[in-house]
């Protein structure tokens, strides 16, 4: 089963534009800081970064590599999702125009829909 991730997509703000989308089963802090990784090495560097508490965003693999690349993490308060509404937007309307509406065959057919 393909599952819409709470924040696996990234926007930045400037432009709002989804920088990142990552569509698997589940995914690790160390697949989070892997995908951070590589996109700096195409876009550069942001000063902070705003998430929700996920677990995947909480553990020690996102702290070292907050460290590491010296950028900032805010994270909102839990159960206050309008603390980051645009992100909250975009997963809302690709989960509910996107990903409900399409039956993937398998992973590589949804990474492959998502990226075009």
């Amino acid at each position: 089963m393909l599952t819409a991730l709470p924040g696996a997509e990234r926007r930045e703000r400037r432009t709002r534009a989804c920088l990142a989308a990552i569509p698997d089963t589940s995914i690790s802090g160390r697949r989070v800081a892997r995908e951070l990784t590589a996109l700096i090495e195409r876009r550069g560097k942001s000063r902070m970064i705003v998430s929700d508490n996920g677990t995947e965003l909480t553990s020690n693999a996102i702290l070292k590599w907050c460290a590491k690349h010296k950028v900032g993490w805010h994270y909102i308060a839990p159960g206050k999702p309008m603390q980051n509404g645009f992100v909250e937007s975009f997963s809302g309307r690709m989960r509910d125009e996107f990903l409900n509406e399409t039956l993937f065959r398998h992973l590589a057919h949804a990474r492959g829909l998502i990226a075009a």
